[in-house]
């Protein structure tokens, strides 16, 4: 697994700042598809592949599986994260749950932090600017 987490530090390195370009009730995010295209150029240069599938329990948790692998070196890491979705039956409920574990998963993958993440902090006690970052690059070994 040495040489995919090689592959990911470098990708990590060259990642420019993904903006927020959807809105919700809530917040601003970086949609699925804007997180994507700002990774796609660094995955296929360091040879990266993401895919994801699904599983739902009959309880109503959708699990989102995500595998992250280096071709070069057949490596790879997954991720899994569980979710509680109330109405199982409604599509719209379970491709928001799905998309939404997506994207933490992929951003967990690179260890990706936005500035202003609603998430990651008590919405709101002081004012924030609107602008999303990546954080700083590792260093490197």
């Amino acid at each position: 697994m040495n040489e995919l987490f090689k592959a990911v530090l470098q990708a990590k390195q060259e990642i420019s700042t993904i903006t927020k370009d959807a809105t919700s009730p809530l917040n601003k995010y970086a949609s699925l598809h804007n997180i994507m295209a700002s990774l796609q150029p660094v995955l296929d240069k360091y040879n990266l592949v993401i895919y994801q599938a699904f599983e739902k329990s009959e309880e109503g948790i959708l699990t989102v599986v995500t595998n992250l692998v280096h071709i070069g070196e057949k490596e790879s890491h997954t991720l899994r994260i569980e979710c509680p979705v109330k109405e199982v039956q409604d599509s719209q409920t379970m491709g928001k749950a799905m998309t939404y574990a997506r994207r933490y998963n992929i951003t967990a993958l690179f260890n990706l932090t936005f500035i202003d993440d609603k998430d990651d902090n008590d919405y709101g006690d002081t004012p924030q600017k609107k602008t999303m970052k990546v954080a700083p690059k590792p260093i490197s070994f």
